[in-house]
């Protein structure tokens, strides 16, 4: 039988000690300094919720609108006057464009989304704090198109239409319709016409200020570690106030 001497056993498996203590100290220092996989799914969640996606078309239409409307076509009877501001809303779990109107009969707001599952556009009418009514209809193939958009029938046979139409840069029309059961034709509710007012959001020469989060023309002004950045709406500053660093990250990322 081998006999060794305990001395020379210790001196033989410090090292080997040594070498195990420095591999798991390299991998915990690796695993600390390795970057955050970019498939995190709060990043993912974050850039999804402030990026337009399929509503990006209808950017033309932020902005602020003096809208006239009318229960009949060319009358002045029961006719009204409203100012109506069109922004991005990033609150919730998907991207919507809201219209929030002062003095309208019609609604106090509309905020319209896309249905993630099936492409379809979603158009929320809230008549008052009580009263909402919900619309749905498919994405057009470009914009400007005048859309159509369809409530379900109620329990006494009634539906609803809103056609959206945007006639130049600085012209929209709403027309909300009803009728009574499916086989008579809609009829006019009432029409609102809008005008645009303040600034131009149409595609201008290069020297055009770009909203950072959309895109579209920038109109406020926003300041950020002492440079000034644009954005095109109150949604879109919101967002900027609550990330700016991820934010303009993102607006550079796209420029390169």
């Amino acid at each position: 039988m081998l006999h060794r001497n305990p001395q020379t056993i210790r001196h033989q498996i410090r090292p080997i000690l040594m070498l195990a203590l420095l591999a798991v100290e390299t991998f915990a220092v690796s695993a600390l300094a390795a970057p955050k996989d970019e498939s995190d799914s709060r990043n993912t969640d974050s850039d999804s919720q402030l990026s337009p996606g399929l509503l990006q078309p209808f950017n033309s239409i932020v902005g602020s609108w003096r809208g006239i409307g009318q229960p009949r076509r060319g009358s002045r009877q029961g006719a009204w006057q409203e100012t109506t501001i069109c922004r991005w809303d990033f609150t919730g779990d998907q991207p919507a464009i809201r219209f929030d109107a002062n003095k309208g009969k019609q609604f106090e707001t509309l905020t319209l989304t896309v249905e993630p599952d099936n492409k379809q556009l979603v158009l929320t009418q809230r008549i008052d704090k009580e009263t909402t009514r919900t619309y749905h209809g498919g994405l057009p193939a470009k914009w400007p198109q005048k859309l159509h958009l369809l409530t379900g029938t109620d329990e006494m046979g009634v539906s609803h239409r809103c056609t959206i139409e945007q006639l130049k840069d600085i012209r929209l029309v709403l027309l909300f319709e009803r009728r009574t059961d499916s086989k008579s034709n809609y009829r006019r509710v009432a029409g609102i016409g809008y005008t645009r007012s303040g600034h131009k959001l149409a595609k201008g020469n290069g020297n055009q200020r770009e909203c950072l989060v959309t895109g579209g023309l920038g109109s406020i002004a926003v300041s950020h570690k002492g440079k000034t950045w644009y954005v095109c709406c109150e949604g879109c500053r919101q967002a900027f106030d609550d990330a700016p660093d991820d934010i303009i990250a993102a607006y550079l990322d796209r420029k390169n």
